[in-house]
């Protein structure tokens, strides 16, 4: 979620620039749309981050514990 909520920030920055013209604003919006299909294969930094959290059942300095 937190990769895909940056990425979305990222762009509604981008669309707010008042000298972007429809042709570069509808380039940086492709090119949003191809990195959330890109996700479903090529996870993002957030999400890689987490996967390995739950791996070692450590986040930073906190340890994680399992539940049944």
């Amino acid at each position: 979620m937190c990769d895909a909520l940056q990425k979305l920030s990222e762009l509604s920055l981008d669309l707010q620039d008042r000298k972007l013209d429809l042709y570069v604003a509808n380039q940086k919006i492709r090119t949003a749309v191809q990195v959330f299909k890109e996700r479903q294969t090529r996870p993002g930094l957030y999400y890689e981050m987490a996967t390995k959290a739950t791996e070692n059942l450590q986040f930073g300095n906190a340890v994680l514990h399992k539940t049944l």
